[in-house]
C-alpha cells in the first residue's frame, strides 16, 4: 500500500477519534449527561484523548513532510491529494487545539463568559474550516 494511502486511512481514523471526543464534550448524548455529573474526571479523560490525537496528527504531519515526489506520484491524483491532505491535517489539528482550549476554559470557572464565548467562536470557525477541507479531500478521493 502506498504511504499516501496509508496516511489517508490514519487521518480518517484520527478524525473519527476526534469526532467521538467532540460528541462527548459538545453533543447532547448520554455520555454528555454523564460528563456533566462527573465533570472533572470525564473532562480530564477527554483532554488526554485530545493530547493523544494531537501527537498522532503531528506525527502524521511529519510523515507527510517526509514523503518524496516519487511516492506522491505513485498514487493516481497524488499531486492533488497530497496538498489537500496536508491542509486537512493542519486544519484538524487546529480544531483539536481549539477544543482543548475550550475544555480548559470550561474547567476554570473563574474565567468570565467572554473568554469562553471567544473560544467557542474560534472553535466553531476551526471546525467549519476543517469540514470544508474534508469535503474537498473526499471529492479527490472519490475519483481515485
Amino acid at each position: 500500500m502506498s504511504q499516501l494511502i496509508r496516511i489517508l486511512y490514519e487521518v480518517s481514523r484520527l478524525r473519527d477519534h476526534y469526532a467521538g471526543v467532540h460528541r462527548n464534550l459538545c453533543g447532547l448524548s448520554p455520555q454528555r449527561l454523564f460528563a456533566v455529573l462527573h465533570k472533572p474526571a470525564q473532562q480530564q479523560a477527554q483532554l488526554e484523548n485530545l493530547r493523544e490525537i494531537r501527537q498522532q496528527l503531528h506525527r502524521t504531519q511529519g510523515e507527510l513532510g517526509g514523503m518524496s515526489g516519487e511516492e506522491i506520484a505513485r498514487v493516481r491524483r497524488g499531486r492533488e491529494i497530497y496538498p489537500a491532505l496536508a491542509d486537512y491535517v493542519s486544519a484538524l489539528l487546529e480544531s483539536v487545539d481549539r477544543l482543548e482550549i475550550l475544555c480548559r476554559l470550561e474547567q476554570s470557572t473563574r474565567e468570565g463568559a467572554a473568554p469562553r464565548d471567544q473560544a467557542k467562536i474560534a472553535y466553531d470557525d476551526a471546525v467549519q474550516h476543517h469540514r470544508r477541507l474534508g469535503r474537498r479531500l473526499n471529492q479527490l478521493i472519490r475519483t481515485l
